[in-house]
């Protein structure tokens, strides 16, 4: 007895052929194999057909794998008494078919040799047609499909060096991740229903058809301008760029930022986080998924100055007036306005107070306000009273000509007002 093997393609057909050794012996043949994949797995549920095309033994035995001898495994029994069993010279035809369709085919004769021994091990190699593809979905990043997108084929029994067409063009980057997953890039200019087709090298297809969305540009990001000129944490920024879209969402140094307003597709306004400070990268996501990123420096945030009050010798404020400016975190560098009106002559005297002078025409309710060099302000509102001008003493007249002790002069000069007091060498005149 003797046995042999076929093989190819990842299909192994292992047959064991028993001969009669004694001619008088009833004539018994039985092939039995073993239907394999390239991966020396068993295969079940294959259909396979044993033939004798030698006439006048013309004859043929049929199994399934898997049914009764084991995994993968068949066994055919050719047994006569009137000579139908296959003898040296004779050609057997071994043919292996699931579903109706031939996968694997060979012949094998029988030798002397086989008679002699009772048995013969047959090494057939058997080509296999591999399951056609499948293709269930392609699924891209945004959830829509547009040209120019990176988006992944699923299914399954993809080859290694399969080839992608979408709508009729063929796709050159495609990417063999696994049997049941491809990538590849959409088409820029593809624009409408299509139909993708996977075609695997031996020329086994699935189609699958897809709408593919008008590209919409990607956002790009140019600049981050605050009023201070500088980026400090809880500042108002203006990130200015195109292609951004309503729904945009922006992180900072990876924190999403909840009160992003869309002002237009080149312009949106965020707050940066309080606690933001040094090297961050300011993200922008149109809501189909593409972004734009910039990286920003945030410095220290420095707090608002304070003004709890303004202060002058008399306990008013006239225009002319030097007053102070009483507060916090004033900065030097920092410019005053009184109703508007900017002050040349502000004198930093510490980070609580500065001096200035109030513009001589000032009168009235006016509002002062502080604002240091990184954009920061406080206001205090005032009442600028109107200013009256110092007296002025011209001359001491009296009767005689002459002033002497006990005489009653005449002061003549101008804005006196009443109430007023006079001193004569120091002493305080009392009948002014």
């Amino acid at each position: 007895m003797k046995n042999k093997a076929l093989c190819v393609g990842g299909i192994v057909l292992l047959l064991w052929v028993i001969v009669p050794m004694m001619s008088y012996a009833t004539p018994v043949l039985l092939v039995r194999g073993l239907v394999t994949d390239s991966n020396g797995n068993p295969i079940d549920g294959l259909d396979v057909t044993v033939k004798n095309t030698t006439s006048p033994r013309e004859s043929s035995k049929s199994a399934r794998t898997g049914e009764e001898s084991g995994p993968g495994i068949y066994s055919v029994i050719f047994f006569s008494l009137t000579g139908s069993v296959p003898e040296a010279g004779d050609e057997i035809q071994v043919t292996v078919e699931q579903d109706g369709e031939v996968l694997a085919e060979e012949t094998y004769i029988v030798t002397d040799d086989d008679i002699i021994a009772a048995g013969a091990v047959i090494d057939i190699q058997i080509e296999s047609i591999a399951p056609a593809p499948s293709l269930e979905s392609v699924v891209s990043d945004s959830g829509i499909i547009t040209g120019g997108d990176i988006v992944k084929l699923v299914g399954a029994h993809f080859q290694e060096g399969v080839s992608v067409t979408v709508g009729g063009d063929e796709i050159l980057d495609v990417v063999f991740v696994s049997p049941t997953e491809l990538s590849i890039t959409i088409p820029e200019a593809a624009v409408g229903a299509a139909e993708i087709v996977v075609t695997n090298p031996d020329g086994q297809s699935a189609t699958i058809d897809v709408q593919i969305e008008r590209r919409i540009p990607a956002p790009s990001l140019e600049s981050v301008a605050s009023d201070s000129g500088i980026i400090t944490g809880g500042d108002i920024v203006k990130l200015v760029g195109a292609h951004f879209q309503e729904g945009v969402s922006v992180t900072v140094g990876g924190d999403e930022i909840l009160d992003v307003v869309f002002v237009s597709p080149t312009e949106l306004s965020i707050t940066i986080p309080e606690d933001a400070v040094g090297a961050a990268e300011i993200m922008v996501t149109n809501p189909d998924g593409q972004s734009a990123t910039i990286d920003v420096q945030i410095e220290r945030r420095i707090p608002a100055p304070t003004l709890n009050s303004v202060a002058s010798d008399s306990g008013i404020i006239t225009g002319g007036d030097i007053v102070k400016l009483v507060g916090e975190h004033f900065q030097e560098g920092v410019s005053v306005t009184v109703g508007g009106d900017e002050i040349s002559n502000v004198v930093f005297v510490s980070p609580t107070e500065l001096s200035i002078t109030i513009p001589e025409a000032a009168v009235g309710a006016a509002e002062i306000v502080v604002t240091n060099p990184d954009g920061q302000s406080a206001t205090i509102d005032v009442q600028i009273e109107r200013r009256i001008p110092a007296p002025t003493l011209n001359s001491v007249a009296s009767d005689s000509g002459i002033i002497t002790g006990g005489d009653i002069v005449k002061l003549v000069g101008e804005h006196f007002q009443e109430g007023v007091s006079v001193t004569v060498g120091g002493d305080e005149i009392s009948n002014v």
